[in-house]
């Protein structure tokens, strides 16, 4: 009998249960239990630190709590960092820069304060893209946090997209540091995947997602085939910062016609997929959901 296929999961919450309990404070408004969270995460895992902020930043519930705490101790600087994060997603839903201005001020006294942090750093990326500095700022921005963070996945992603031909880039430069940044990775980083990121970026920017001829290039192909060849050598279990990669990688692979490849990263992803890439592949949702489908069909018959 053919085990089902479990439908798609876009919400990580619902399979990372520490991910889902912190989001659960962050909703009722518990501060102290999110920052505890955070500040856990920062000392062990730089990545998941960076991603599950990304979502704890997104809760409106989480605005008067912090104002009420940061009056009451204006130094907490995860509480700080998290209340910068929050006025940017704030500043980026109302296309406001005004906000985006007031968070650089924030964000330069946090990098002056301990220019080793790697979450300001990695904001200040984005600040410079919003704020219009160009590539040569975001380079010196990346240069400073390469220095006690070189291989931190979210901030090689904020440096692709700040060089990008929309911020005064190309794709060309993108790509290359992409490259760079994909064969230095140690074995088992998905900073080894980010090349991959850099082409699935340029095929939506130059196709709107549509003819996926140019991910099946021989050159684009094999890059792909290095990169997940050398992060999964000795990748760990799925997390919420490998999430993203793990679903691009799929994309690409099952867009490429690498129907073996893709299944690999199906299987690592279970039920859940990346909303964000999942929504732009749209039109090749059956295509992909056949690819997906055998993978975890092949994946529960093997487990049972």
């Amino acid at each position: 009998m053919t085990a089902a296929v479990p439908p798609v999961v876009t919400d990580p919450a619902g399979v990372f249960p520490d991910l889902a309990r912190l989001s659960d404070a962050a909703s009722f408004g518990d501060l102290a239990t999110v920052l505890a969270g955070l500040a856990d995460l920062r000392a062990r895992d730089p990545d998941e630190h960076e991603a599950t902020s990304e979502v704890l930043a997104r809760s409106g519930a989480l605005d008067a709590p912090l104002d009420t705490h940061l009056e009451k101790d204006p130094t907490d600087r995860e509480a700080r960092t998290l209340w910068v994060h929050r006025m940017l997603v704030l500043a980026d839903e109302a296309e406001d820069p005004e906000r985006v201005v007031e968070a650089e001020l924030w964000l330069i006294r946090l990098c002056a304060e301990d220019p080793t942090d790697p979450h300001p750093w990695t904001l200040r990326l984005a600040t410079s893209r919003a704020l219009g500095l160009g590539t040569a700022e975001t380079w010196r921005r990346h240069g400073r946090l390469a220095e006690y963070s070189p291989h931190l996945l979210t901030a090689h992603r904020q440096m692709v997209d700040g060089l990008a031909p929309r911020w005064g880039g190309s794709w060309d430069e993108a790509i290359a540091f992409a490259r760079s940044v994909s064969s230095t990775a140690p074995f088992g980083s998905p900073a080894a995947a980010l090349v991959v990121a850099a082409h699935l970026a340029r095929w939506f920017d130059e196709s709107g997602g549509g003819n996926p001829y140019y991910l099946a290039r021989p050159e684009v192909a094999g890059e792909a085939e290095s990169a997940s060849d050398r992060w999964l050598e000795a990748a760990g279990p799925l997390t919420l910062a490998t999430v993203v990669p793990h679903t691009e990688l799929a994309v690409v692979f099952g867009l490429a016609g690498s129907r073996a490849r893709a299944a690999a990263h199906f299987r690592a992803l279970g039920p859940l997929v990346d909303p964000g890439v999942w929504e732009r592949v749209g039109q090749h949702h059956e295509r992909l959901e056949a690819v997906r489908a055998a993978a975890l069909t092949v994946a529960e018959e093997d487990a049972s």
